[in-house]
């Protein structure tokens, strides 16, 4: 099992390859967010750590970016935006 430490662990070090953001600004299990991403066809997010990562540098407002990390394996599952603008 990973836990939240482990997880943004996982999720900066992905930051790092992709060379988005400033880093992750909080990491949370779905039952602590009020709405979770909403993704098509995406992984189950009740098995994911949610790794929001800090966009400071945008100048609009817009979708959250999230990478979804398993909980069981520490894989990344999805990393883009949330769909949860608005």
């Amino acid at each position: 099992m990973i836990d939240r430490e482990s997880a943004q662990a996982i999720a900066e070090t992905y930051l790092r390859g992709v060379g988005w953001g400033y880093g992750i600004s909080t990491v949370r299990l779905l039952a602590e967010v009020g709405r979770g991403p909403t993704l098509y066809n995406g992984p189950d997010l009740s098995r994911c750590w949610l790794a929001y990562v800090d966009m400071r540098e945008s100048p609009w407002l817009g979708p959250s970016t999230v990478i979804l990390i398993d909980q069981e394996t520490g894989e990344v599952l999805y990393a883009g935006g949330a769909n949860d603008e608005g």
